[in-house]
């Protein structure tokens, strides 16, 4: 893994609370990361996000 690519990663979870946008409710809704996997055999990120509903 590049050090770019880490530093992009490791900012998703120190800036605070992170959000997507659900396109089936057309909302933003507050979401926790459940998991997150790399493959470095093709460099590929996988990431589970779970809303937080507190």
């Amino acid at each position: 893994m590049k050090i770019d690519e880490y530093k992009k990663i490791l900012s998703m979870y120190r800036s605070g609370q992170p959000c997507i946008h659900d396109p089936f409710e057309e909302r933003d809704v507050k979401v926790v990361f459940a998991t997150m996997e790399y493959d470095g055999s093709n460099e590929m990120f996988t990431f589970e996000f779970i809303e937080d509903i507190i």
